[in-house]
């Protein structure tokens, strides 16, 4: 990876951070899982457009999260 794929990534992050208000407690920072595999998968195909993101995403729907493509 270079430079520009860290700063890349770094802005996906970024753009997908959420608070969550629990009673009680300071806000609490998470990242929106879809939205950051969504924005990811966004990216690597503008890098490659060989990139198949249907494979992406099947690839994680093996664990235990399942993400439909058709966010």
């Amino acid at each position: 990876m270079t430079k520009k794929n860290y700063i890349k990534l770094v802005e996906i992050i970024n753009n997908n951070k959420e608070l969550i208000y629990v009673k009680d407690y300071e806000p609490l920072k998470r990242i929106d899982f879809l939205g950051f595999i969504y924005n990811l998968a966004q990216y690597l195909k503008e890098d490659n457009p060989n990139f198949n993101e249907q494979k992406f995403y099947d690839a994680i729907n093996k664990s235990e999260c399942k993400i439909s493509s058709s966010l």
